[in-house]
């Protein structure tokens, strides 16, 4: 296993709440391997780890205690959104980190970092939800992107300064058009419940809606099918809800869920990961053998980072195809870029060298 991913296990099972591999606070490589986890390790070391301040440690005490500060400012602005929209005739669903931070899921609501806030409307609340925003934030008009591609996609342009710093990204969907299957936006908001955040009101999506969104946030969401890579925060989160919600996330229902749309790969990837991650014993019967294969295909190339870099290339190749095949607009922009220098620059220096950018 990488040094990173490595790294990436001994803090998920410390996070998590369980026994795992030793942290070396003294390792100055530390903070850079944390990624997403930065502000989380702090609360979960040890007394005896706090005392032995070493630069590493203290940086990870500045960094916990500045999240701590951006949550409760981004906890307000969630609240000023969620007024707004309230106003506007619409009932937010809180979705993935501002979920978890208004339900204080986390045993320390400083340790979850956002980097945006993610709300979920019906589509046809989605313009006056955007107005609604623009109006709060009061810098004028902004561009909530092209209507094709909105559609094509899961949400609108981010709005920016609408009640606070972090951008509010205004979803009408959980994933883009062709997999909105997995987690259909009107059944997600008919079974969601309703949780006060402050003066208003909003609603969370079902501890089993929740995870699900968690599993397919990585592998498909993210884009990460082909070029895998770990989303720590979304292995957390399914952690923290089953040891909040127990026996009232309906794991077999996701199996099943899965299986009918034939990703059962997907249950084997979230299983291994969460016990190899997390410490968490997977909650998930076995899938079939293809299932299986797929899966450990999934972990040997998180492993190597040349095929990381080819599935990411056809990733982007898959997405350029549906494009093009869309017609209208996305056609249009897939062949603007198609036909920039630039472009084949860009993929020469990330493909084929491996740069960051």
């Amino acid at each position: 296993m990488k040094d990173y991913l490595r790294t990436q296990a001994a803090l998920g099972h410390r996070i998590a709440g369980r026994t795992g591999p030793p942290i070396e606070t003294d390792d100055p490589r530390l903070i850079g391997l944390t990624g997403v986890l930065l502000p989380s390790i702090w609360p979960s070391l040890t007394e005896t780890e706090r005392a032995h301040r070493s630069d590493t440690v203290e940086g990870l005490e500045l960094a916990y205690a500045l999240n701590c500060e951006r949550n409760a400012a981004i906890l307000s602005q969630i609240e000023a959104v969620t007024r707004a929209l309230n106003t506007a005739g619409a009932v937010p669903v809180l979705l993935k980190g501002a979920a978890q931070l208004v339900g204080e899921l986390w045993p320390d609501r400083g340790a979850r970092l956002l980097g945006d806030i993610d709300i979920l409307v019906p589509a046809e609340k989605l313009e006056a939800a955007f107005e609604a925003l623009e109006a709060l934030a009061g810098l004028g008009p902004q561009d909530s992107g092209d209507s094709e591609l909105t559609n094509r996609h899961k949400h609108a342009l981010p709005v920016q300064g609408a009640g606070g710093t972090a951008p509010v990204e205004l979803h009408h969907s959980l994933f883009r058009e062709a997999l909105r299957k997995f987690a259909p936006a009107e059944e997600i908001i008919a079974r969601a419940t309703p949780v006060a955040v402050g003066q208003g009101k909003a609603l969370v999506p079902s501890p089993t809606d929740q995870v699900l969104i968690a599993m397919l946030h990585g592998p498909l969401g993210g884009g990460g099918y082909l070029a895998p890579l770990v989303q720590m925060r979304d292995l957390l989160d399914i952690n923290f809800l089953s040891k909040r919600h127990g026996t009232s996330i309906d794991w077999r229902s996701i199996e099943a869920h899965l299986v009918k749309h034939g990703r059962g790969e997907l249950v084997e990837i979230t299983g291994s990961c969460l016990e190899e991650f997390t410490g968490m014993p997977t909650p998930f019967s076995p899938m079939g053998r293809l299932a299986r294969l797929d899966a450990a295909r999934w972990r040997w190339q998180l492993d190597r980072r040349w095929t990381q870099r080819l599935g990411a290339f056809a990733n982007l190749s898959q997405e350029a195809v549906s494009s093009l095949a869309a017609g209208g607009e996305p056609r249009r922009r897939a062949l603007r870029y198609l036909v920039q220098p630039e472009t084949y620059r860009r993929a020469y220096r990330r493909y084929i060298l491996g740069e960051a950018r």
